[in-house]
C-alpha cells in the first residue's frame, strides 16, 4: 500500500492478531511468548504477546481461534473473548525478508480469559497450574516458548500489552494501478487495437477508460493469440442470515429518488492487485456494513464463473467478466454457492 502521509512511500502491510490472554486461576497472570527456535537450531528471544498473521479470508475472531488451537491445543470454547473491544495500532519497521521496503504491521489486540477446566492434561500442556515455562511447535516446525507473567513482569520485559491512546492509525491507501491516457494509447496502438470507436455513442472515451484502469475497476491482459483482453473481476457474496434467508441487493435508489431494480447478490469489483477475500471484506464493511466477526468466508467453497464477449462501452477488444462466488456463513448458517 501507499502511506498517504508521505509522498509516494510504498509500504508492505501485514495484518496481525495478538492475544492478551489471562489465566482463569490467577487473573493477574497472562501468557507471554519469550523465545522462538527454528528447525536449524537457531534461537532468538522474543518477549511479546502470542499472535499470528491474519490470513486473507479470516476475520479477527477466526484468527484468534486458530491461535488457540495451534498454540494452546484448545478450542474456541477454552477461553472467553470480547471481540467487540479490540485494540488497534500500527508498528512500522524494516523486515530482513523484504529489503528496501518498509513493513507496517497492523496489529489487533484481543483480550481473553481461559475458562475453568478439570482437564489436567490440557492445563499441564500450557504450564498450569504451576505457571511454568512451556513450549509448542507451530506448523512451520518452529518451537515457541511461553511463560506466565504478571503485568508488572511483562512491562519490565518491555512487552507491549496495550495500544496507547495517542497512537493513530496511518493513512494507508491502495497504490495506483493501470495506465495514464498516453500510456494506454501507446499500449493499444502497439497491439493493433482499433481506437476509432472510443468516445462515440455509448462507448467510453480513452480518458474514461484510463480512469477505469487507474481505479482498479478493470485490467488488461494479453491472450494466447497476442490480443488485448479487458478483464472485469467481481466478487459476489452468497450470504445467509440466521433465519436461512439469502441476502439480495434488491434495488439502487439514486439521489433524485429514482429507483433501479437489481435483484442480485451483493457484488463489488476487485482490484487486480488485491485478494478476492480483501474485496469481500471491503464489501461487508462499506456496502453491507456488518461486523466482520459475524461472517465467515469459506475459501474452499469459492467458485469462479467467466463470460467472454464484446462490450459496447469498450470497443475494439473482448471483455472477460470473471465472477467469484464466495460462500459466507453468518452465525452458524451456511449455504453452498451454486
Amino acid at each position: 500500500m501507499l502511506d498517504a502521509t508521505t509522498h509516494k512511500k510504498l509500504v508492505r502491510v501485514v495484518d496481525v492478531v495478538l492475544l492478551r490472554l489471562y489465566s482463569s486461576q490467577k487473573k493477574d497472570r497472562l501468557l507471554i511468548e519469550v523465545a522462538e527456535q527454528y528447525p536449524d537450531g537457531r534461537r532468538r528471544s522474543a518477549t511479546r504477546l502470542p499472535g499470528s498473521k491474519k490470513l486473507p479470508h479470516e476475520n479477527s475472531q477466526e484468527t484468534a481461534i486458530r491461535i488457540m488451537k495451534d498454540l494452546l491445543g484448545m478450542s474456541a470454547a477454552g477461553a472467553h473473548f470480547v471481540f467487540e473491544d479490540k485494540e488497534v495500532y500500527e508498528e512500522e519497521m524494516d523486515s530482513p525478508s523484504f529489503p528496501g521496503v518498509r513493513t507496517v504491521y497492523r496489529k489487533e489486540i484481543l483480550e481473553g480469559c481461559l475458562k475453568e477446566t478439570n482437564e489436567k492434561e490440557a492445563l499441564a500442556r500450557i504450564g498450569l497450574p504451576d505457571f511454568c515455562t512451556w513450549s509448542t511447535e507451530d506448523c512451520k516446525s518452529n518451537t515457541k516458548f511461553f511463560a506466565w507473567m504478571t503485568e508488572q513482569e511483562a512491562n519490565k520485559n518491555k512487552v507491549k500489552l496495550k495500544a496507547e491512546g495517542s497512537e493513530e492509525v496511518s493513512g494507508l491507501v491502495m497504490p495506483p494501478v493501470g495506465m495514464s491516457e498516453k500510456d494506454l494509447i501507446e499500449h493499444l496502438h502497439g497491439r493493433n487495437v482499433d481506437l476509432s470507436g472510443f468516445g462515440k455513442g455509448m462507448a467510453k472515451s480513452l480518458k474514461e477508460f484510463s480512469r477505469e484502469l487507474m481505479h482498479g475497476e478493470s485490467s488488461l491482459l494479453i491472450d494466447a493469440a497476442g490480443k488485448v483482453v479487458r478483464v472485469v473481476d467481481q466478487v459476489c457474496l452468497v450470504m445467509v442470515s440466521p433465519s436461512d434467508k439469502i441476502m439480495v441487493e434488491a434495488a439502487y435508489a439514486a439521489p433524485d429518488g429514482s429507483k433501479q431494480w437489481l435483484k442480485r447478490l451483493p457484488v463489488a469489483k476487485a482490484r487486480p492487485d488485491e485478494s478476492q477475500f480483501v474485496t469481500a471484506r471491503r464489501l461487508l464493511q462499506k456496502q453491507i456494513r456488518i461486523d466482520a466477526n459475524q461472517v465467515r468466508l469459506d475459501p474452499a467453497k469459492t467458485k469462479i464463473l467467466e463470460e467472454c464477449g464484446e462490450c459496447s462501452r469498450i470497443p475494439g477488444m473482448l471483455t472477460v467478466h470473471r465472477r467469484r462466488l464466495i460462500e459466507a456463513t453468518v452465525r452458524g448458517c451456511r449455504v453452498s454457492a451454486h
